[in-house]
């Protein structure tokens, strides 16, 4: 437990650190800093649920099928990445000119189909490894 709390906390702590800086830095006149608050509380609560045996500590056979710790932690960490995604956009709204000045227009249409490369390139691994496990179970029977 400890070696996944430990490197996935540091990871998040490098990742989030952009935006702890401006939620110390900003006024807090920005109606977007509340998505990026609640982003951080949310994957503070998945946190706990991932590292801690609760509720099911609490209720013993009670959480067996719903309500599970593990079961909640997906719930928040859902919850976190859909206010990650909403201040990001409403981000790139307000921001949308200096970024396409920076960084122009073809680049960030770029970066937005890259996504579906990425999609792709996982369904491709998902089947390439389905297959060479269907292999490597019919060499054992």
């Amino acid at each position: 437990m400890i070696c996944q709390i430990v490197p996935t906390s540091l990871a998040y702590m490098l990742d989030i650190s952009p935006i702890a800086h401006r939620l110390v830095t900003r006024s807090w006149n920005e109606p977007v800093l509340v998505f990026h608050v609640l982003q951080v509380v949310f994957f503070m609560l998945a946190a706990l649920f991932f590292s801690c045996p609760v509720p099911e500590r609490f209720f013993p056979g009670r959480c067996d099928i719903v309500g599970h710790g593990h079961q909640i932690f997906h719930i928040f960490l859902a919850m976190c990445t859909m206010c990650q995604l909403e201040a990001m956009f409403r981000d790139f709204l307000v921001h949308r000119q200096s970024v396409v000045d920076v960084h122009g227009e073809h680049f960030i249409m770029l970066a937005g189909g890259s996504f579906f490369l990425l999609v792709l390139c996982s369904v491709l691994t998902a089947v390439l490894m389905r297959g060479t496990v269907q292999r490597q179970l019919k060499k054992k029977d």
